[in-house]
């Protein structure tokens, strides 16, 4: 009996093995659709789509309380799941969950408008990247939005889709898309979403807990001659931010090019002094 289990054991591995290199050619296949055609018209993206059902489920749910908030959570994940599982292709889902065309476009566009020192347009179009208020922003402060924002979101947009795709195949694309969109739409820290929107918080929080750990650890590959100092910088100052996951991305970030982040953000009317103040300098 004992070797029979082991060798169904074996059996199992073999077969998922056997899933993981196809699977791996569609994510690749996905972030090159993503990368030649960028995302779908709004009309039709399921993202979209996504959003307006969860404000519906919202309105129906609503209280506050995390338990309500985890309700909610639960029905977003099963529904981004079985959209994966409809649309029958780890490509096309991962293509519907990745973003990483539109987020060079839109930082490519604002980094042209500060070349151009137009910085009236270029804090018109910061609101498309980063959720900070934008009207006391300098040439540098902008800059600094564009980088982080590039940093976290190529975990948001690009690492993690493509990460629970291999791991899950199209319903991991799809159920991590909307457990990240879930999570912009009420994981805030306000007085309407802080209970309700608990639980889509750390459940984005632990989605990206690896992904974002890969994307430093790329950087760290691709800038070999900064590796060290990258990963010293990032157990260093990682921690000061909000974010588990952003702070390791920003920090890494910093650190491969040699630039400063972080430091007192304003979000409207709140202002968080707990955001990371060195990035990328000598220790």
């Amino acid at each position: 009996m004992e070797h029979v289990a082991a060798g169904d054991r074996l059996d199992s591995r073999g077969r998922a093995l056997s899933r993981l290199g196809p699977r791996c050619l569609a994510v690749a296949a996905g972030l090159v659709l993503d990368r030649l055609l960028g995302e779908p018209p709004a009309t039709v993206h399921p993202v979209a789509a996504f959003g307006r059902t969860m404000e519906r489920i919202e309105q129906a749910l609503w209280a506050d309380r995390r338990s309500n908030g985890a309700i909610y959570t639960a029905a977003g994940v099963a529904l981004g799941a079985a959209a994966g599982s409809a649309a029958g292709s780890t490509a096309v889902a991962v293509w519907a969950a990745a973003a990483g065309r539109e987020l060079r476009r839109v930082a490519s566009h604002v980094g042209e408008l500060i070349a151009a020192g137009d910085l009236a347009t270029a804090r018109a179009e910061l609101p498309a990247l980063v959720g900070r208020d934008p009207s006391g922003l300098d040439t540098s402060q902008i800059a600094a939005a564009v980088i982080e924002s590039v940093a976290e979101n190529s975990v948001d947009a690009v690492i993690a889709p493509a990460f629970w795709a291999v791991v899950a195949g199209a319903p991991g694309a799809a159920a991590y898309r909307a457990v990240n969109t879930m999570d912009a739409m009420v994981g805030r820290r306000n007085e309407r979403y802080a209970n309700f929107g608990w639980a889509a918080a750390r459940l984005d929080d632990a989605a990206n807990y690896v992904p974002a750990r890969i994307f430093a650890g790329l950087l760290a590959a691709l800038h070999f001659e900064r590796a060290h100092q990258l990963m010293v910088t990032v157990r260093r100052d990682a921690p000061a931010h909000p974010s588990p996951n952003a702070g390791v991305a920003e920090t890494a970030m910093a650190a491969a090019i040699g630039c400063q982040l972080g430091g007192p953000l304003r979000y409207g009317a709140v202002e968080e002094t707990d955001a990371m103040q060195r990035h990328g300098g000598a220790s």
